[in-house]
């Protein structure tokens, strides 16, 4: 699935399979995002931008009961409003499309251009497959953009995004009840900000001349740029979308994200659903393109021994298959011009998971350790 906190009834700890057999991924199916509407059955597989389309399992079935659950209709109602606030992703450009990030993360209250337009923009279909290219690349590093994956309520999300709000970040997850709770807090936010604005607005002046008179020459002695200070409402810098992850990293420009994080996904621990998982050989290749080839990295959180155990085996064969298709290049073996991953320490928790989920906590008392993975991506020297 999309990253989502899994409640499987299986302990992922006890995996029947053996990580050494990989099989195709499985394209997920994106949720209904129209709260108003019922989701469709699922449709065959979509050929995935720049493959050719392969034999995919389809899901467990109590995978697709969860990830077509509904919201109750007063979260969805949060949802309709919050589509109106432009905080949800409503739908994914069209093949061939992505995103402009400028346009995605202006307000109703600040995008005054019309031109429905402005939220896409044309690639060459080359640029969904190859790392290295330049177009459509966010050149500007002080809006590092962070996709996290399975956000589950959006807790960690949103801490995240209240603690950086320099930083620009999207939250992906098939589960529309934990679509809503994000975005039912998100609105809450901004309720309370209105609030206090109303409040201080209706707060009397001050009459004393001499406290009037201080009040000036403290302005009057204040920096220019003061004055200036843009008031940034809360959770500006956060998009939801209700539906597949890695569809959403398709239609991302290439190396304009700086953190690629999936958070405690479905394990999938039982004999033939493999194939089933997040993290497939296709995903990587997705995850590596988005990444900003210098300082982007990909983080994983999960309590499964096993799916720990098949994500450091897949980067690894990644690795494997570049340097074997390098040699064949250049007709000797060597690494020189490969982008390998490469599995560094990871980041503090305070700086990408500083909430204990509901889900981890439970995996803790049940006596589970959570793994926490983080890679980047080394491009090996030329001779």
């Amino acid at each position: 699935p999309a990253g989502d906190d899994h409640n499987n009834e299986t302990d992922p700890n006890e995996c029947e399979t053996s990580i050494m057999t990989i099989q195709q991924p499985a394209t997920t199916t994106d949720i209904n995002v129209n709260a108003n509407e019922q989701p469709d059955e699922p449709d065959e597989p979509n050929e995935p931008r720049g493959a050719a389309n392969t034999s995919v399992k389809t899901k467990p079935k109590w995978w697709k009961q969860k990830s077509r659950r509904r919201g109750t209709k007063s979260q969805r109602r949060v949802l309709n409003r919050m589509m109106e606030h432009g905080t949800v992703i409503p739908k994914l450009p069209p093949y061939g499309t992505f995103f402009d990030l400028d346009a995605l993360f202006l307000t109703p209250e600040t995008n005054t251009n019309t031109n429905t337009n402005t939220n896409t923009h044309s690639l060459d279909t080359d640029d969904l497959t190859d790392p290295s290219t330049t177009v459509g690349r966010t050149t500007d590093h002080k809006k590092n953009l962070t996709v996290e994956i399975g956000f589950g309520d959006g807790s960690n999300l949103l801490a995240c995004a209240q603690k950086y709000p320099e930083r620009r970040f999207i939250g992906v997850d098939v589960y529309q009840p934990g679509v809503c709770a994000a975005l039912s807090a998100i609105e809450t936010a901004l309720e309370d900000e209105d609030d206090a604005a109303i409040r201080e607005a209706e707060q009397p002046q001050q009459t004393d001349p001499s406290q009037r008179q201080a009040e000036t020459v403290t302005v009057s002695n204040s920096p220019p740029t003061a004055t200036a200070t843009k008031t940034v409402r809360a959770y500006q810098n956060v998009r939801i979308y209700g539906g597949d992850g890695i569809k959403l990293l398709r239609s991302l420009p290439s190396g304009s994200v700086s953190t690629v994080l999936i958070t405690f996904p479905d394990p999938f621990p039982n004999a033939g659903d493999e194939d089933c998982r997040i993290v497939q050989h296709e995903t990587l290749v997705d995850i590596e393109r988005v990444l900003n080839p210098k300082t982007g990295v990909f983080l994983l959180a999960t309590d499964a021994v096993c799916f720990d155990d098949w994500t450091r085996l897949l980067l690894n064969q990644s690795n494997s298959v570049k340097q074997l298709a390098n040699t064949c290049d250049k007709g000797a073996a060597t690494t020189d011009g490969c982008r390998l991953w490469e599995e560094v320490a990871p980041r503090s928790r305070d700086e990408w998971l500083p909430v204990v989920s509901k889900y981890e906590e439970k995996g803790i008392r049940e006596g589970r350790q959570t793994h926490l993975q983080c890679w980047k991506l080394c491009e090996r020297g030329t001779n």
